[in-house]
């Protein structure tokens, strides 16, 4: 099951600056997390951070991920917080501080934090997933976890509606903070009780005697010290992943510090596959012209009468940009995958007019278009960089102007960093090497062969 809204994420994805980087082996502090990086020169970063050993669920958790980034959950929110959510949040917790052994000190933090990672997991997955999805990603983490209580926030869980925003259910929630607390009771409850019965060789369905013992039983108030121990540690967990509210993300990776470059990549599957996502980062609108259409109303019999009432119409035209395509056909590359891309561009290449390629090892081995015949070019070292200030001399690129560069990143990295810098125009990439690691010499975006991905993990 592909999440339906996995292709439009990954598209309002392109317009902002994120890495992504799977691990299979992450399960700690979570199996998906983000950090932020908010003193770029580049702007706001944002690291994502996956346990893509079930590859199905990574997407899922790439998605909730990104959700986060979509909905801005890490724009301005510690200005927010401290200009009018931090009073309603205290003047919420001391309603009910009792239920927290009256231990201020303690406590108070854990629960600002527990609220806040429940109404923003409450909008990114009510607004990401549908029912039917959030259900299967939960049974994919268990899974992955193996741990039945793994399972994320719902806002249906709780009595609220689904897709509403966390500023809504925030309000929801300190409206009524009690209630709230009776059905998070009620929500551990079933779900300790379904362990207890999955490890009785039951399926983990309670019946309606069990769910009606369980409400009974949390209308008790008090919180149990092992109810007020998963509300830690949710708190605990948000504060060590996507740890919006604070302010507090300095961009330090949790495997050494400092601003890392890590690839911003999307898989691609095929050769279909690659051109339709080549298109997408191609595709450019030109600038809105609005013109004056003396019929467009008549035309239409919008008005009942002989007057000719014209409208202002707005035309968008998309258009694609000059692109230079830097081949590496050295002797580590697969010559059938360097055949199998011209092929595929040359079989569209009404849609691609203004292209050129060139085919570099140690150096040129080749210039071309895509209405050439172009020979299968293979073998000899690798210095790509050289082929970067090569194509940027030549050209003399513009803003309006793309590069890619095809390879497979088994060379030197820094050369084609120092090379990268003095480009001003979109730069691209293609990674189809199973081998090469995460280092980003300066792209904007990299394309991964998903199989040869597979390989790798």
């Amino acid at each position: 099951m592909i999440p339906e809204k996995y292709q439009e994420v990954e598209d309002q994805m392109k317009s902002r600056l994120y890495t992504v980087d799977y691990d299979a082996e992450l399960f700690e502090p979570s199996i998906a997390f983000t950090n932020n990086l908010r003193e770029s020169v580049l702007g706001e970063i944002s690291h994502i951070y996956i346990n893509n050993k079930d590859e199905l669920l990574a997407k899922f958790l790439f998605m909730h991920e990104c959700g986060h980034i979509l909905f801005g959950h890490c724009h301005n929110m510690e200005q927010r917080e401290k200009s009018f959510l931090e009073p309603k949040i205290h003047a919420s917790f001391m309603k009910v501080q009792r239920l927290f052994a009256n231990d201020y000190d303690r406590y108070y933090e854990c629960f600002r934090q527990f609220i806040f990672n429940t109404v923003m997991d409450f909008e990114v997955n009510s607004r990401m997933f549908s029912s039917e999805e959030w259900h299967f990603m939960c049974e994919r983490v268990q899974q992955l976890t193996n741990d039945i209580n793994a399972q994320g926030c719902w806002p249906e869980d709780y009595g609220f509606e689904p897709g509403k925003s966390w500023n809504e259910y925030l309000n929801l929630i300190l409206m009524n903070i009690e209630e709230f607390i009776y059905k998070f009771k009620i929500v551990q409850a079933i779900r300790a009780a379904q362990k207890r019965s999955m490890k009785s060789n039951f399926n983990g369905v309670l019946s309606e005697y069990e769910y009606e013992r369980i409400k009974r039983e949390c209308k008790k108030m008090s919180l149990s010290k092992k109810e007020l121990d998963s509300i830690k540690k949710q708190a605990e967990n948000h504060m060590n992943g996507f740890n919006i509210p604070t302010g507090g993300m300095d961009g330090r990776s949790e495997y050494g510090g400092g601003l890392q470059t890590r690839i911003m990549f999307t898989y691609y599957q095929d050769m279909p596959d690659l051109l339709n996502k080549v298109k997408k980062l191609l595709c450019v609108k030109r600038p809105a012209v609005t013109l004056r259409n003396q019929m467009y109303n008549t035309n239409r019999c919008k008005y009942a009468t002989s007057i000719i009432i014209p409208k202002n119409v707005r035309y968008e035209q998309n258009n694609l940009p000059d692109l230079y395509l830097i081949l590496d056909v050295s002797g580590s590359i697969d010559s059938k995958m360097v055949h199998d891309f011209v092929n595929t561009f040359q079989s569209v290449k009404n849609q691609f007019k203004h292209t050129k390629l060139i085919f570099w090892s140690t150096c040129l081995e080749g210039e071309y278009t895509l209405d050439d015949n172009i020979p299968d070019l293979y073998g000899g070292g690798t210095d790509i960089a050289k082929g970067i200030k090569y194509v940027r001399e030549k050209y003399k690129f513009n803003n309006r102007d793309v590069l890619f560069v095809i390879s497979d990143f088994c060379d030197n990295m820094r050369a084609w960093e120092i090379e990268l810098k003095k480009i001003k125009c979109k730069r691209y990439a293609i990674d189809w090497s199973p081998y090469s690691d995460n280092s980003n010499p300066g792209f904007e975006k990299i394309l991964k062969n998903e199989q040869t991905a597979k390989c790798k993990s």
